[in-house]
């Protein structure tokens, strides 16, 4: 059972295909809400990304669904349990674990400070461990407007790659978190969510990497993250 939060409107009318949560996610989300006045996040302190066939066959392991641990965030709940980057999870709570959005999801259900166990492959053998959720905290990141880095990117603001972000462990580079629409920036190409993994050719993993770029040239290219597919943007 589903509780609809939204339809498919291209054309402002219902074309007769809507979207849904669960309804246990739903309920677990109330009970927060009356208890604490607000919805407190669990998390385990993991990056991950899907096993793949072919990444099950660079593994060695013949399980084909699950989810790989590509970073293990220090002090955090994986860590102490002894989680490590590699590990791939095949089970939550002796649960098949078909992919890493039904971890995420599974997380989302537990309260702050209860366990979920997890299976896991290390080099081709299985293993149990018991993690204790915690609170989910907003990570500390560095942000830059995009103006002090080039007058080009005016209205662009930028700020670190952080844990908040689905694709964080699996790509390094700066997010462009918010953008003024018909600014600088915005005539040149850049969108809002894009991640920018080079400036003229040189990698950008952290608003510090900035000040070691020289952005003087007449053009600036850079290497952009969109969705699913990479492109260079070259402006003048």
């Amino acid at each position: 059972i589903g509780i609809n939060t939204a339809i498919l409107a291209p054309s402002g009318g219902n074309v007769g295909i809507g979207f849904a949560i669960p309804a246990n996610m739903v309920s677990e989300l109330v009970q927060q809400l009356v208890q604490h006045g607000e919805v407190r996040r669990g998390q385990l302190g993991i990056a991950l990304q899907d096993l793949t066939p072919r990444l099950a066959e660079a593994f060695g392991i013949e399980q084909r669904h699950g989810a790989i641990v590509s970073q293990v965030i220090s002090d955090s709940p994986a860590e102490r349990a002894g989680l490590r980057p590699g590990d791939v999870i095949v089970s939550v709570n002796d649960k098949p674990l078909r992919g890493a959005a039904q971890l995420r999801n599974a997380v989302g259900l537990h309260r702050i400070g209860e366990v979920i166990e997890l299976g896991i492959i290390r080099d081709g053998r299985p293993r149990t461990l018991r993690l204790k959720v915690a609170e989910a905290t907003e990570t500390a990141s560095s942000t830059a407007n995009g103006g002090q880095v080039d007058r080009r990117l005016t209205g662009a603001q930028l700020r670190d790659l952080d844990a908040s972000h689905p694709l964080y462990g699996r790509l390094r580079g700066l997010l462009v978190s918010t953008l003024e629409r018909g600014s600088p920036a915005w005539g040149n190409g850049i969108r809002e969510g894009d991640i920018i993994l080079s400036l003229n050719r040189r990698p950008v993993t952290s608003v510090a990497d900035l000040d070691a770029i020289d952005v003087s040239d007449e053009q600036l290219l850079l290497n952009i993250q969109r969705g699913r597919r990479a492109l260079f943007i070259l402006v003048h």
